[in-house]
């Protein structure tokens, strides 16, 4: 299955894949280097292949994402998940307790703004909030919107 996870990089960083990269499409991770800092990106797709009727969604998976995170992390992608932290008009996913048990134990931080939209479609009355970011604290004064 080809990979539905991207991550472009600027030239003057050093990437390389993770060691601790899955062997999952839908979950890709780099470390890179700038200088001193050192830091892992983790790009994460959460959803259900549709060709494959065994198939779970992502966050579901075991071991896709990592059980240790560098002190400077970003966890981003699209989730596919509602929860009131972040989307405070939609009713909360099932599966949203994995998210953020995952969130808690490694102390992320969300980035987004609150109920902020990041789906749009013309039928839907609101904006959805699906596309989210989180750093660990390590990373996150350094960020700028």
């Amino acid at each position: 299955m080809r990979p539905r996870t991207l991550i472009y990089v600027a030239r003057e960083l050093q990437a390389s894949l993770a060691q601790n990269s899955p062997s999952d499409p839908d979950c890709l991770i780099i470390d890179l280097s700038l200088g001193a800092l050192k830091m892992q990106l983790i790009n994460f797709y959460n959803v259900i292949h549709p060709e494959d009727p065994n198939s779970i969604l992502t966050i579901l998976r075991e071991d896709i994402l990592p059980t240790t995170l560098y002190d400077s992390s970003l966890l981003l992608g699209d989730f596919n998940t509602h929860h009131p932290w972040w989307d405070p008009l939609r009713p909360q996913s099932t599966h949203a307790i994995h998210l953020i048990s995952y969130i808690e134990n490694h102390s992320l931080r969300l980035l987004n703004k609150i109920g902020e939209g990041t789906f749009y479609r013309s039928n839907m009355s609101t904006p959805s909030v699906l596309d989210l970011s989180f750093a660990t604290s390590g990373i996150v004064t350094k960020i700028k919107d």
